[in-house]
């Protein structure tokens, strides 16, 4: 196969390899760390992110419950003030004078006319007063001590149902919140938590909703001197009653855009970004995607247990972006306030180290491939130069082998080419002559098995002439049977006819008995019957006799037919055991004659073995002759083909490869130095000389 590529484009590609490949292995090793670096940065960049918002989250949480339980210790400690100073006010009483009330539910707004007795405390009567500006007793001064909103509620029937009668509790036109009463039963049908822990002379602590405003409340139950419930001691504060905890949680800010929200149950704003919303409802807001995101939130965030951070993602565009971003919610859920606290940002914020660690990651790669380039160029310079220099002195060497053994391969061909046809000659002479033998043994032979087929004949034919003669005797012996057999049906025919005559004279006496029974009567009955029987069997003995008759009369002419047959056939084998015989003595006569030619052509096969012996021994001599000379011929052929091989080396496929001399010796053709040469063959019909 011939080599396409010249040794100086080998060298250039070689050392370009030699460079390539080690750049080509450290921009790979490079490019994975970077692509691990970045997988890494991404996700420990989320990790610490989701870490801060979760901190943040339970920073707010905990600030709220901590809030919560300051504000609920406040308010146990104010309704223990006003129940003190209540006592030592005389406490309160009912008067017999009665008071005619428009009581409003606080929770349905629903109104109802009511009359109550009176209230006393310490002696002085509970006017009904809704002016904030005038003074009422006891409330006015709880207010003043405590800061904190003070109610009495009076009972108003057997339900248990409070009327708030005296308060500094403010409604939303600037009055006191007097008149409005606290239902039994919530709107659903369950029993309202204040009324049901009063009722049962228990103090109640948690939330409650009144004129728009969620309250941390705490209740004792008023009782009479009999201990029946007649009323309701209340103190509440406002949940959000301390600023400083909606400042902190409004100024926490989380990376560029990132804040702390607070929304309730109803998707309600407690705490808007900057407090700009607050109160709006947001409920039904949706997503880029079109998904109603805070009613997903609020559904997380109140399947928390208490501690437990939950997480809703969602795309978000605001006004004037072309695209959505990812948004990140971290929730986590105050129950008592049924506050949904969130800590929000966006997922590229999060993200921003890995972005930066992506570009110098693209930078590192092309500035891989720019020094690739500039050593993979330096690297073509280098063994560019060195490969001209190497092939111009190896293109001398070969140049000067190929002239040398041009010449050497020449002369070796023209000695090849004559000794090979020499030996030519003598084998062709020697082939010729063993041919003639070789044809003269298979005459021999063929003799040998004519002389050997035609006496095994003549056996087989007086063989065969004895089994004739025997099967001719067994043919006249069947013939005298069959014979035989038609004569014996004849006499059977004799018999079968008397057992006829025998069964119709039979059927005539049994007819004639049944005639005499017939006439007998009674008493010859019986025998009537016998002489049926016996004339039915009289007639079933005369049809099978006529039945054999039949198949006898069809076996004897049968029988006759073979017996025909048989008499031909004797009389041909009586024809072939006399053609036998002189065929016998003919094959006698041939197989004599084939001797007689086998021990001839022997004679003749001597003569030519001794002569192809001394032609082959000539052959043998002229062959080795030819062969040491062929031997010559090769050695220089492969000296050639090295030559060419270092040419193609070299050069590649635009050198000169081709073979200093054809490989055929006797075929004419250009040598490589351009001159010519013509075979020495022997014409074609002149035998060669024998060695």
């Amino acid at each position: 196969m011939r080599n396409r590529w010249s040794l100086k484009r080998k060298l250039v590609v070689g050392g370009v390899l030699l460079a390539a490949i080690p750049l080509l292995i450290l921009a790979a090793v490079v490019f994975t760390m970077n692509q691990k670096s970045i997988a890494i940065t991404r996700v420990e960049s989320m990790r610490s992110a989701y870490s801060d918002l979760d901190h943040i989250a339970q920073g707010v949480f905990a600030m709220v419950q901590a809030q919560q339980e300051v504000l609920q210790q406040q308010v146990n400690a104010g309704l223990n003030a006003s129940k003190e100073l209540l006592e030592r006010m005389g406490g309160i009483q009912l008067d017999k004078e009665t008071l005619a009330w428009s009581a409003v539910n606080q929770a349905t707004g629903g109104k109802s006319q009511v009359v109550l007795p009176k209230i006393r405390i310490g002696g002085e009567w509970l006017v009904s007063n809704p002016d904030l500006r005038k003074p009422s007793p006891f409330v006015d001064l709880i207010g003043r001590l405590m800061g904190g909103t003070s109610s009495v509620f009076q009972r108003m029937n057997a339900e248990g149902e409070m009327l708030r009668v005296v308060t500094n509790a403010e409604t939303p036109d600037g009055q006191r919140a007097i008149g409005t009463f606290i239902a039994a039963r919530n709107a659903d049908g369950t029993p309202h938590p204040v009324l049901q822990s009063v009722l049962n002379g228990k103090r109640y602590q948690g939330r409650s909703y009144a004129n728009k405003t969620w309250y941390l409340i705490a209740c004792d139950p008023l009782m009479d001197a009999a201990g029946k419930v007649i009323g309701m001691l209340s103190y509440a504060m406002k949940e959000q009653s301390v600023a400083s905890l909606r400042q902190e949680i409004l100024k926490t800010k989380i990376g560029e855009s990132g804040y702390v929200y607070v929304l309730d149950s109803e998707g309600r704003y407690i705490i808007s970004k900057d407090g700009k919303r607050d109160g709006e409802v947001i409920l039904n807001a949706q997503d880029a995607n079109g998904k109603f995101m805070v009613q997903q939130i609020i559904s997380v965030a109140k399947g928390l247990k208490p501690g437990e951070i939950g997480e809703v993602r969602y795309e978000w565009q605001n006004s004037g972006e072309t695209h959505s971003r990812t948004k990140v919610a971290r929730l986590m859920y105050f129950a008592p306030w049924d506050w949904v606290i969130g800590v929000g940002s966006y997922e590229e914020e999060f993200l921003a180290a890995s972005f930066k660690l992506t570009e110098i990651a693209k930078n590192n790669n092309r500035t891989v491939g720019y020094l690739f380039a500039a050593i993979a160029a330096l690297a073509i310079l280098l063994t560019l130069s060195l490969a001209v220099s190497l092939s111009k002195t190896l293109s001398h060497i070969a140049e000067s082998l190929r002239t040398g053994a041009s010449e050497i391969a020449l002369a070796s061909d023209q000695i090849s080419i004559t000794s090979q046809q020499l030996a030519e000659g003598a084998s062709n002479q020697a082939s010729g002559l063993a041919e003639t033998n070789s044809a003269l043994r298979q005459i021999t032979e063929r003799s040998e098995q004519v002389s050997e087929l035609t006496a095994g004949a003549d056996a087989l034919m007086r063989q065969n002439i004895q089994k004739s003669g025997a099967s001719l005797q067994s043919m006249v012996t069947m013939t005298k049977a069959m014979e035989q057999i038609e004569a014996d049906g004849a006499r059977m025919a004799i018999i079968i006819k008397t057992i006829d005559e025998i069964a119709f004279q039979t059927n005539l006496l049994a007819l004639n008995a049944a005639v005499e029974a017939a006439r007998a009567g009674e008493s010859g009955r019986g025998f009537g019957v016998v002489a049926e029987e016996v004339r039915s069997l009289a007639k079933r003995v005369a049809e099978a006799a006529r039945t054999t008759q039949e198949l006898l009369d069809g076996n004897i002419h049968k029988v006759r037919q073979a017996t025909s047959g048989i008499k031909g056939v004797n009389l041909n084998f009586e024809a072939i055991v006399e053609t036998a015989t002189v065929m016998g003595e003919k094959v006698v006569s041939i197989t004599a004659a084939s001797r007689e030619v086998a021990n001839i052509i022997k004679e003749i096969a001597k003569a030519l073995s001794g002569l192809d012996d001394v032609v082959r021994r000539n052959a043998a001599g002229a062959e080795e002759s030819a062969s040491a000379s062929t031997e010559m011929s090769g050695q220089v052929h492969s000296f050639d083909r090295l030559v060419a091989e270092l040419v193609n080396l070299v050069e590649g496929a635009r050198g000169k490869a081709t073979s200093l001399a054809s490989d055929d010796p006797q075929t004419d053709g250009p040598t490589p130095n351009g001159k010519s040469y013509q075979s020495a063959a022997v014409p074609e019909h002149q035998p060669a000389p024998l060695a």
